[in-house]
C-alpha cells in the first residue's frame, strides 16, 4: 500500500496532474455557479501547466539538482568491488556508462538494480551485454527494486554476501543525492558516476523563447519536481538522512 501511496499521490502534485484537478474543480463549481471562484482555479490551473513548460524553468530546477554531480570522466572515477546500475529514467545511458565503467576496468563485477527502459528487456540487454563482450559471469540483475530506497537494501544484501561495501553508483545526475544519501544509509560507501545531465533547452540568440510552452520542458520539470518531492519524502520516512 505504501509503495502504491508513494507513486499514486504526487501525480496530483506534478504541474500537469495538479492543473488537470483544478480544472475539474473549477468545472465541477462553474456547475454550482462559483463563477469568481471558478475563474480564479482556471488562472491557477494556466500558471500551474504554463510556468513549469517553459525552458527558463525546467533548466533552472534541473540544474539545481544536477550541478553537485558534474560528469566525471571514466579515466578519473576511482575503483570500487561492484559497479551498481540503477534502473529507472535513462536507463540506457546508464547501462552504456555501468559499461564503460566495466570496460576501463574500474570493478570486474557489474551489479543492474530495478527496471527500467532496456533494463526491463532482459533479453535486449544481454545481446548489448554481450556484443559489449561484458560476461555474463560479471554481471548481477536484481530486478525486484521499485524505488531508490530498494535499491539501496537489495544491493546491500547482494553485496554483504560478496563481502563488498565499497561501490561505484550510476544514476542520471539529477537522481544522485538522493541514490547517494539512500546507500549511505544501508552502509554503502558509493562513489557517484552520473550519466550526461540533461540538455539545456534554453536559446541563447532568443531569450523569449525560453518563456514558450514546451512539452519536453514540461517533462523536465516534472523530472525534477519528481525528485525533490522524494527527497522530502524519505527524510520524512526517516529513510535519508
Amino acid at each position: 500500500m505504501s509503495f502504491f501511496l508513494s507513486k499514486f499521490l504526487p501525480l496530483f502534485v506534478y504541474p500537469l496532474g495538479l492543473a488537470v484537478t483544478l480544472l475539474l474543480l473549477a468545472l465541477y463549481l462553474l456547475r454550482r455557479r462559483r463563477k469568481r471562484i471558478a475563474t480564479g482555479l482556471i488562472m491557477t490551473a494556466i500558471f500551474v501547466l504554463w510556468i513549469p513548460s517553459t525552458a527558463k524553468f525546467a533548466d533552472t530546477l534541473l540544474n539545481s539538482l544536477e550541478r553537485h554531480y558534474p560528469p566525471l570522466s571514466v579515466e578519473r572515477t576511482e575503483t570500487a568491488g561492484a559497479i551498481v546500475v540503477l534502473g529507472g529514467h535513462d536507463a540506457f545511458d546508464r547501462l552504456y556508462q555501468g559499461i564503460r565503467l566495466y570496460r576501463a576496468k574500474k570493478s570486474p563485477l557489474i551489479i543492474i538494480s530495478g527496471r527500467g527502459g532496456v533494463i526491463s528487456d532482459k533479453k535486449l540487454m544481454m545481446q548489448l551485454l554481450n556484443e559489449l563482450d561484458v560476461p555474463e559471469s560479471s554481471l548481477i540483475l536484481e530486478s525486484s527494486s521499485r524505488n531508490t530506497r530498494e535499491n539501496g537494501l537489495n544491493t546491500a544484501t547482494i553485496l554483504k554476501k560478496m563481502d563488498l561495501s565499497r561501490v561505484i553508483l550510476v544514476t542520471s545526475a539529477f537522481h544522485m543525492k538522493r541514490a547517494l544519501a539512500v546507500f549511505a544509509s544501508v552502509g554503502i560507501e558509493a562513489i557517484p558516476a552520473p550519466t550526461t545531465s540533461e540538455q539545456k533547452l534554453r536559446s541563447s540568440e532568443l531569450p523569449l523563447l525560453d518563456w514558450l510552452l514546451s512539452s519536453r520542458a514540461l517533462e523536465k520539470s516534472t523530472f525534477a519536481i519528481k525528485e525533490y518531492i522524494g527527497l522530502i519524502a524519505y527524510r520524512q520516512l526517516g529513510w535519508i538522512e
